[in-house]
């Protein structure tokens, strides 16, 4: 298993502590997951991806203070991350906060028209949301075609 070697070799490492999180995310072991983005941030606060993590993982077990917590850091740190702004949207909404939520993705929709096509094109989560506001705006021809390319 690499990433019990890597923790072995480098356990004072952010980035360790985050793949490992990440690995366990896929797996299903979310437990094991928000204990290991938990410790990658106590390393490293400023780690941002490991903020998203465990973020996305707090609101699966709608622990949403705890979420906004995160989502709060990421944000002031990187206030035009499109999956910040896309999870603080979920966020919102999940709070009965339907307005902000809209008033995010509006965020969300004027950057993602500030970037060529090349660079949504080769991000995952900009491809995503990019699908999902185009569903919400009626356009599913073109909530599909971002998607096929997801």
């Amino acid at each position: 298993y690499q990433a019990d070697r890597a923790k072995a070799l480098a356990p004072e490492l952010a980035e360790t502590w985050y793949v490992r999180a990440d690995i366990a995310r896929q797996a299903g072991q979310k437990a094991d997951a928000l204990s290991d983005f938990s410790r990658a941030i106590e390393l490293e606060p400023g780690h941002m991806p490991a903020r998203l993590g465990r973020a996305a993982l707090l609101m699966d077990e709608i622990k949403l203070d705890e979420a906004a917590r995160d989502l709060a850091a990421v944000r002031e740190a990187q206030p035009d991350d499109l999956q910040a702004m896309h999870l603080q949207a979920l966020l919102f909404a999940m709070q009965g906060r339907q307005a902000e939520a809209d008033e995010v993705l509006g965020k969300a929709r004027a950057r993602l028209k500030e970037l060529p096509d090349r660079v949504i094109n080769g991000n995952l989560p900009s491809l995503m949301l990019s699908a999902l506001l185009a569903l919400k705006d009626g356009q599913p021809e073109t909530a599909i075609e971002h998607l096929q390319r997801y």
